[in-house]
């Protein structure tokens, strides 16, 4: 007698008939997920990356994976150009395996690496450009808002990042916009720039639901 393969095991041969997709996310400490919490920055128990995994792991199970790459105090422009023993973009993104990669900036770049919102729009064409050329689907991802008078400038980055995303006809996670929206936005602000625990499960949800389409399509890819 031969016996019928189970629900489970049809799921199972279903998802390996996948090649799967894996994402990679690149930004700064809010994509590292640091929070300002028992009197000191650190890393937050969930990072907006950590929601998106436990999201996409429930759904799709190992035929979808996602890689936590933010660096704390990054701009556009070093991920760009390399820093130290890190290669740059162009040689860097030969190397990965993943099929989505996210570049979440504009915290720093004016704050930190003095990059004028020209100058910015320029690292992150270059960077979407060149992940285009690799074969990859690049996507934006806005900075969300911040009280701190470092970044009173933050809205003509996000509105930098905006003009990239259009010109390129690639997807964009409008935090800046969402959030800002909110009446309580700010309560979702540790020390005025990175979020609570809170903030980062709506930046992580927001993120999985943007996410999905893309990762749908490339799962139906034979």
């Amino acid at each position: 007698m031969k016996l019928l393969p189970t629900i489970p095991a049809l799921l199972l041969f279903a998802m390996q008939a996948y090649a799967g997709i894996s994402i990679e996310q690149y930004g700064d400490s809010t994509t590292t997920g640091l929070s300002f919490y028992s009197g000191r920055l650190q890393q937050a128990k969930r990072s907006s990356v950590d929601i998106i995994y436990l999201n996409i792991n429930k759904r799709f199970g190992p035929a979808a994976s996602i890689a936590n790459k933010g660096v704390s105090n990054s701009c556009a422009i070093q991920l760009l150009h390399g820093e130290g023993k890190t290669p740059a973009w162009r040689d860097r993104v030969k190397r990965t395996k993943a099929d989505i990669i996210t570049f979440g900036f504009g915290l720093n770049d004016h704050f930190v690496c003095h990059r004028s919102t020209i100058q910015f729009a320029d690292d992150l064409r270059s960077l979407v450009d060149i992940t285009i050329a690799a074969g990859k689907v690049p996507i934006l991802i806005e900075p969300t808002p911040s009280t701190s008078p470092d970044r009173k400038d933050l809205a003509a980055y996000v509105d930098a990042m905006n003009l990239v995303a259009e010109q390129r006809k690639i997807q964009i996670i409008q935090h800046y916009k969402i959030w800002t929206a909110l009446p309580n936005w700010k309560a979702l602000l540790s020390d005025g720039v990175h979020p609570t625990a809170q903030g980062y499960q709506v930046k992580g949800l927001t993120e999985y639901q943007a996410l999905m389409p893309s990762i749908l399509t490339a799962l139906r890819k034979p």
